[in-house]
């Protein structure tokens, strides 16, 4: 669990400190946010176990993000493009 949240956080920073001096479209940075997507698929699979696990809930504010939404977040696009260039790769790949 703590594994794939270091590579998230690391994916972050690095995005943030770095995305900004290219001169990318967003497509090419919702296809970027789509390699880094795993990562945060991983992230909310333990959330949803750790959810379940726990009978008593936190008194703390829900964070009902999808993953798409949290790396497009990072990458400076929206979630929905994100799953936009996902189903475009999928299809293609498949042909």
């Amino acid at each position: 669990m703590r594994d794939a949240l270091f590579a998230a956080r690391s994916i972050g920073f690095v995005m943030s400190e770095n995305l900004h001096r290219r001169h990318l479209e967003p497509t090419q940075r919702a296809a970027c946010a789509l390699r880094a997507r795993d990562l945060y698929d991983q992230r909310a699979k333990e959330r949803q176990v750790r959810k379940s696990q726990n009978s008593v809930q936190e008194d703390l504010p829900e964070k009902n993000q999808q993953a798409r939404d949290e790396v497009g977040k990072v990458f400076g696009v929206s979630g929905g493009l994100v799953e936009h260039v996902k189903r475009i790769t999928t299809t293609e790949s498949r042909s």
